[in-house]
């Protein structure tokens, strides 16, 4: 079994690789340079993390040692993000359940692995995109999720939730790995969403404050969604700021006229026949309303392929040797819930398919 999860963990292939690949898999456009991992280190990250990605430089087939996309679109289920960085010539790749299945899911091994080997392969000044599932964290589910300000975590009790959780705190170290190799970062929540309050996310905050910390409310029927729907963005790129815009006339008509019209609910309320009292819940348009609108996913790509042809102001974001370790990271990063990755290395190390670098890491959880 552990062979068929090494296969499925780089679409399909086989990951043993020659011994001449094992002997110089360090000079990989996969491996971690020594800065890169001095800051992952610096910033908290579990050892675990690092071996996961010397792991991939160590036995990903030839054909993916390469540092050559442009973007990842993760989480993006209708893909209008990688559509439209594609429509300009640049090399960009997908990561999402929806449409991948086991290797779109971030919660299984092997896709986990999947989506760490294309953050290994963003280029220097590359984007990682994403909107993590923001069901649980949002105002319409927090009578069942529980989840506060105060308590962010929610009812862990519920597996929906620490579904949510685990996702979004293995996407914030998929995040840090990315940031490490010089690479830009944004995340997009609803308006409602509390998942800025999540204590991994405020730790990744925290962790890249020093080099480039952007947080943006705006619209997004400013760029042509059905609905208003307030959102967030946040991240590292230097170009956030550009996405804070007001809807106009035309917008506001568009928007008015899609709220007589059932798909675009996105919101139902019912009696409830116990207590009399009236409940809300997500109506058929919330779930649609999670897709970006083209006029978002084209705005995000002319703004990276700026940057990537240099065309906006420098700034400190590529800098990241500035950058100050952060304060312990919470809760050990128990909520990745990364056991079945540690057992999974071990037993690589059993097999002689994988030869650590580092001398402690796998025994940790």
């Amino acid at each position: 079994p552990h062979a068929r999860v090494a296969d499925l963990a780089v679409a399909g292939k086989a990951m043993a690789g020659s011994q001449g690949r094992k002997k110089s898999w360090a000079k990989s456009p996969l491996a971690l340079s020594v800065m890169a991992s001095n800051l992952l280190v610096s910033w908290g990250v579990p050892l675990l993390l690092l071996h996961a990605c010397d792991y991939i430089a160590q036995n990903a087939p030839d054909d993916d040692h390469r540092r050559d996309l442009d973007a990842i679109d993760a989480f993006g289920g209708e893909q209008e993000i990688s559509t439209a960085f594609g429509k300009r010539g640049m090399k960009t790749d997908f990561f999402d359940l929806k449409t991948q299945g086991e290797e779109g899911d971030i919660l299984s091994m092997p896709g986990f692995l999947v989506i760490l080997l294309k953050v290994l392969q963003l280029r220097i000044g590359g984007l990682l995109i994403g909107g993590p599932p923001c069901g649980s964290f949002v105002w319409v589910n927090r009578s069942t999720s529980r989840r506060s300000k105060t308590r962010p975590l929610g009812d862990s009790s519920r597996e929906y939730v620490r579904c949510a959780n685990s996702i979004t705190t293995r996407f914030v170290l998929l995040s840090m790995v990315a940031l490490a190799r010089g690479c830009e970062i944004l995340w997009e929540q609803p308006g409602s969403s509390l998942m800025l309050d999540f204590p991994y996310v405020k730790f990744l905050a925290l962790a890249i404050m020093p080099i480039a910390w952007g947080k943006v409310r705006f619209p997004m029927g400013a760029f042509g969604h059905p609905n208003t729907k307030p959102t967030i963005l946040f991240g590292s790129a230097p170009y956030i700021e550009s996405f804070k815009r007001k809807m106009n006339a035309r917008d506001k008509r568009r928007v008015q006229k899609n709220k007589a019209l059932d798909k675009y609910k996105m919101v139902k309320k019912t009696i409830n026949k116990k207590t009399g009292k009236v409940q809300v819940s997500g109506a058929s348009g919330m779930r649609r309303s999670a897709a970006y609108p083209a006029g978002f996913a084209n705005h995000v790509a002319n703004q990276h392929q700026r940057l990537l042809a240099k065309k906006l102001p420098v700034t400190k974001t590529h800098k990241r040797e500035v950058a100050s370790p952060p304060s312990k990271a919470p809760y050990n990063w128990r909520h990745g819930q990364l056991k079945e990755i540690r057992d999974f290395l071990r037993h690589q190390v059993e097999l002689k398919t994988y030869s650590p670098v580092l001398t402690t890491g796998l025994d940790w959880i």
